[in-house]
């Protein structure tokens, strides 16, 4: 059975940091924590797992740390978590059974990483992530800020699962990495321009945010699903024709995203060409999910929803009121189609009392 390091990067992370490792730590062979600079009790919870607790001190380098604390592991396997994430009992007995799976042939894992839930705690945002990579002793990671690995040899997928378990607020930190990046006049690579401009979209400088994703589109590099999400939010964030534009560029790099769909359905409702609209939110339903960052409400609730909207508009309720059981079907709680299904029923009362 293969052994493994869980190696960790942490800074003032004892809400959190207990879950991560009681989850896991019977399922590792060692723990090896690069600590950043916590002054609450995050040194004191980790010592209940491990005395492998090194110091790396901050310069703004995601990359440089988790290097660090791979360089500290001693085991065939690392495996990386961030403080907040953790596994369920059956992720736990998944990755049990991977223990006895991996061979030497083999350079990385990758698994599903569910990262954002709605209030239901259904999973509304997921994507995989190399999260188990073989340990040869050298540096792994590139990348000052959404750093990610350089795998070099055949890879698997894994269905055991990794859970994000604090809810995302974007505080800006990223956006001050990268304009320090800015200032001392470090190169950008197209991975950073991508990220410069979906971090600045995330707090709301738009503008700025459209320069970097045109910079990042106009390179010759770049990762295909990147490439189509900055066409996105171009086309969520640009008006009239260019916002069609920008999402129309997406069909360069691959066939159209859910959101993608979704989003031109959104440019023609608003332009009240309802029959183009509809046949948009319906092409979202079959349209291939692609191997980023998997949004499922794009291929079944968002655009059901916003059929009944165009089938309403159009004066077709009886198929206005069928999307909107189709949408059910997703979200059988939500109290949109609840007042819907009300409206249908009172429309039909009153037809009842004309006659």
């Amino acid at each position: 059975m293969a052994t493994i390091s869980l190696c960790m990067i942490v800074k003032n992370e004892e809400a959190m940091l207990d879950r991560c490792l009681s989850c896991v730590a019977d399922l590792v062979d060692e723990i090896i924590i690069a600590d950043t600079g916590s002054t609450d009790k995050t040194r004191e919870i980790a010592a209940k797992y491990t005395d492998k607790i090194h110091h790396f001190d901050w310069v703004d380098d995601f990359g440089a740390a988790r290097n660090f604390s791979f360089s500290h592991a001693t085991k065939e396997w690392i495996l990386w978590l961030d403080a907040d994430d953790y596994l369920r009992e059956i992720d736990r007995e998944n990755l049990k059974k991977l223990k006895t799976l991996l061979t030497p042939d083999l350079d990385a894992v990758f698994c599903q990483y569910n990262y954002i839930y709605d209030s239901a705690g259904k999973c509304t945002a997921y994507f995989d992530r190399e999260r188990l990579v073989k340990n040869d002793g050298k540096p792994r990671w590139i990348g000052v800020i959404h750093e990610c690995m350089e795998i070099r040899g055949p890879t698997m997928r894994s269905d055991f699962e990794i859970c994000h378990g604090r809810v995302h607020i974007n505080t800006g930190r990223n956006v001050k990495i990268f304009e320090r990046m800015l200032k001392d006049k470090r190169e950008f690579s197209p991975r950073d321009m991508f990220y410069f401009g979906k971090e600045l979209n995330e707090i709301g400088r738009i503008q700025d945010a459209q320069v970097w994703f045109e910079k990042f589109l106009a390179q010759p590099g770049g990762w295909m699903e990147d490439k189509i999400y900055a066409c996105y939010c171009l086309g969520t964030s640009y008006k009239g024709e260019a916002a069609l534009h920008a999402l129309f560029r997406s069909f360069l790099y691959d066939a159209p995203r859910p959101n993608i769909c979704c989003a031109m359905g959104d440019r023609f409702l608003e332009s009240e060409k309802y029959q183009i609209a509809a046949y948009w939110y319906r092409l979202a339903f079959t349209a291939p999910a692609g191997g980023g960052f998997i949004l499922p409400e794009f291929s079944g609730y968002i655009p059901a929803m916003q059929l009944v909207l165009c089938h309403s508009y159009m004066g077709d309720m009886a198929r206005a009121e069928e999307y909107n059981e189709v949408a059910a079907q997703f979200k059988p709680d939500d109290v949109s189609i609840e007042h819907n299904r009300k409206f249908f029923a009172d429309s039909k009362r009153c037809k009842k009392c004309c006659l």
